[in-house]
Parts: structure tokens; sequence; C-alpha cells
């Protein structure tokens, strides 16, 4: 399914809830406050949405990472440049009731660039964040955040040497402790993967770097079955091309095992689960197969590394997966699409059985109408009403030469060459549309067009 509208739109972090639905969280730049806002949605497991929620304020918000809560509700972990903040961008949280209701929000940072990308919620209640900063250290630093339940702060770390440093995801251990991982800059400026080990009182336990002699990151890590560590990520160290980038550490951070997989053309991780069974699921973007351009993935691997099977979903043009979760018969994937949906970049939710598979090929949209009174008040003799139930009124239709109802990629469905005041376009399945107007002089107007069916 795509979700979204005439702007771009992205998930970035899905979840599945108490009661069996999913949440996804990511940004819009299609309707909400300002230029980006934090987009919330909840589906139930037919891909229908139930609630749809923006958050933010005239400036940009942007949520990384979605957290579900005890009481129901969920805490959104992102960035905002909102001019309330200390400086620039500052890292961004936000709590929800279950229905995706704000109850506050919090922002963190100095006088410099600051963002958080994932977090977690502690055995006493509190969450700990982990991101990057400019305002600390030099160059970049991996950042950890530690709040109250309320999101007061308790104490921020840094981590780093001189050059950019990333801290991407953050696990809590079984002794009290963290460990979080990211990009470390080596000797020769090259990108290292980077974890660090935390005991309790803060003290660094272990810190090692991994990867080869070019980029290597991690962007999430897993506290697995045998208290050790799994990561994914990226890595060049070890083709021509960028690799997905699976590696496995014991509880000492030793490395175990590592793989790459792409190869024979570019592929990367962004996220992923250990399973029952010991092996794992990760989803990405991969160029070596599909339907064109990037396409999102779900890979699955025995608890050695070694490869099962890949599924792609993506069609023509770029589709990317950033986030994925285990549902109750398989797997929930988001991320974003261009190849389908309404507008740019939409949010792209997959969801399969626990091979990867899924039941069907075909992507259907959502267009999420929030925005669409809003955006046509300056159009003036914009069709109305939109959205419509089928019939639509076109005012000063004689005034044009000819009429197009265009599906969302841009197809021509029908054309009216002496249009009428009212055009009835019942017969379409309900979703997002345009309407092009040709004038008697050769000018167009293309008008966005909801079409609601009951």
């Amino acid at each position: 399914m795509a979700y979204g509208a005439y702007g771009p739109e992205e998930g970035k972090s899905v979840k599945v809830a108490f009661d069996g639905d999913f949440v996804v969280a990511g940004s819009t730049g299609s309707f909400g406050s300002g230029t980006s806002d934090i987009y919330l949605l909840k589906i139930d497991g037919d891909g229908m949405v139930l609630w749809t929620r923006t958050i933010g304020g005239p400036m940009i918000e942007q949520a990384n990472d979605l957290v579900q809560l005890s009481d129901g509700g969920w805490l959104i972990v992102g960035s905002t440049n909102d001019s309330n903040g200390n400086g620039g961008y500052d890292g961004l949280l936000a709590r929800t009731d279950p229905d995706g209701n704000v109850l506050w929000r919090r922002e963190y940072g100095g006088v410099g660039w600051d963002f958080l990308h994932s977090g977690i919620v502690l055995a006493d209640g509190g969450f700990l964040m982990v991101g990057q900063t400019f305002s600390q250290g030099i160059g970049g630093d991996a950042w950890l955040v530690r709040t109250t339940q309320v999101g007061d702060t308790v104490w921020t770390r840094h981590f780093g040497g001189t050059g950019m440093d990333d801290g991407n995801a953050v696990v809590e251990t079984t002794d009290g402790g963290v460990a979080f991982a990211g990009s470390l800059t080596s000797g020769n400026g090259d990108l290292d993967a980077y974890v660090v080990k935390l005991n309790g009182q803060l003290g660094i336990e272990w810190e090692n770097s991994y990867g080869g002699d070019s980029l290597d990151l991690a962007r999430d890590i897993v506290l697995t079955q045998d208290a050790g560590y799994s990561l994914v990520g990226t890595t060049k160290s070890f083709s021509e091309f960028t690799e997905h980038y699976h590696f496995k550490l014991d509880m000492d951070g030793a490395l175990e095992w590592q793989k790459h997989w792409g190869q024979i053309n570019d592929q990367e991780a962004y996220c992923h689960i250990e399973l029952p069974s010991g092996g794992f699921a990760t989803a990405g973007w991969t160029t070596t197969s599909g339907g064109g351009g990037r396409d999102m993935f779900i890979f699955l691997c025995d608890q050695q590394g070694t490869f099962i099977e890949q599924h792609t979903f993506g069609g023509t043009e770029d589709d990317e997966g950033y986030s994925l979760a285990k549902s109750s018969d398989g797997f929930i994937v988001c991320g974003a699409t261009l190849s389908y949906g309404a507008g740019s970049n939409d949010v792209f939710v997959v969801r399969t059985d626990s091979t990867g598979s899924t039941a069907l090929e075909t992507v259907a949209t959502y267009f999420d109408p929030t925005s669409v009174g809003d955006l046509h008040k300056e159009r003036g003799q914009a069709p109305f009403p939109n959205p419509s139930s089928g019939i639509v009124h076109v005012p000063d239709a004689q005034s044009y030469a000819s009429l197009e109802l265009l599906d969302p990629i841009g197809r021509i469905l029908f054309t009216w060459r002496e249009p009428n005041p009212e055009l009835d376009i019942s017969e379409y399945s309900g979703g997002a549309f345009y309407l092009r107007a040709t004038d008697r002089q050769g000018n167009t107007t293309t008008f966005p067009l909801v079409l609601i069916k009951p």
C-alpha cells in the first residue's frame, strides 16, 4: 500500500500495536503546519487506514523512530529546526496517547545542529535516545540522551574522535547497561562501523570499530538470544558496489562472523530483527533485482548469516525499506515509494507471510485527503466538490477546448472534447486523479482531484 498526498511522504518506523494493528511514523510535505511535519498513521491488517495524524509547527519536523509504551501510547523520536529550539536542528521527542494525540513534546541540543535517530524505553520507564551532535565534541559526535518518563533530561554524553561520528541505534543489555551502534571516522578518513558497550554506571566496557578499508557503517543493532549483538548497515570495503553489511559480535564485542551482499550491484540494509529460530530478517533496498531502480527487500538468513531467501517489492522507480517488524503471521515493512501513490514519494507499507512473500503483487493507493481543501483555495475556478463521490462541477467549462482525466502516474483515462459543466467519474475506483484542462488558446491547467467511493 502507498499512503500520502501530492507532496513527499516517507515511513521511517513501523510497529505492531498491542491490538494487532500497525502504526507507521515518518514525515509529510503534503499537509500539516509547516514545510515538513511528522506523519503518523494507523492501519489494520488489510492496510486500511484507521487514523492519520500530523505533528509539527511552522518549521521542519521529522520522525526517525517509533516506540510503543506500556500504556499503548507512542514515543516518536526525531529532529526539528523549530525556532523554539536551541539553534539549528535539535533532537525531538513527542509522546502521544494510543490514538496518536500529542501529550507533550521536548527538544534537545545546543547551539549546533543535533539529531536523534532512535530510542528505547529503559527498565525504569525512562527513555534513552541515540543520534548525532554538533554542539559537543569535534566535527560531529555520536550522542546519547537520557530522559525521565516526561522527557526531562537526566544526562547527555558524546562519543567519537576528531572526525564525523554518528550513533544510529541503541539497545539495553541484560546487565543493566546499554550498547549503541553507528559510525566512526577512521585514521584514513573513511567511516568504520562503530559499537560501544556501557555498563550501568556509564563506564565504557568496550568500544570497537568494524569493517574493511573503505566505508562501513552500522544502522541497526539487536541484542541476540546468546547475549551477543547482531548489526546491519552498509559497506563498500568488499566490492566495487555499495553492499548490505551484516556482522555478529559476542558479548565482549569480538567479531564472530560478517557477511556482505550486493556484489553485482548496490544494496543497503536499514533494519533487522532476530527470529525465534535464531536467524534474522532484514529490510532495506537493492538494485540487484526487482522492478527497476531501487526496490524494497526482505532478506532472510540463518543464525550464521547464511542466505536463505530474499524478496523485493517495487515498480520502475525507487522504492526503499527502512523498518520492519514481526507480525502474528509474517512481517510488516515500511519505507518510501516513487513507483506508486499520489504524489512524489509516498509512504510504502508491505505485509508479507513468514517467508517474506505477499499474496498479491498489485499496490493499492490510499490518498489522504487532509490537505485537499486548503490546496485549492487559491486556484479560483477549480473543479468542485473535491474530494468528490463521482460528480464533479467544472466552472467555466465552456472556456475549455478539452478536459482529460489522468491517473496518478499521468495516463489519460478519458477525454471530454466539448466539456460539460458537470462530469461523471463515478465509474472509476476511488483514489487520486488529475483533471487537465486545455483552453482554446492551447494553455493547460492541471487540478488534483480525489474520488471517494463508499
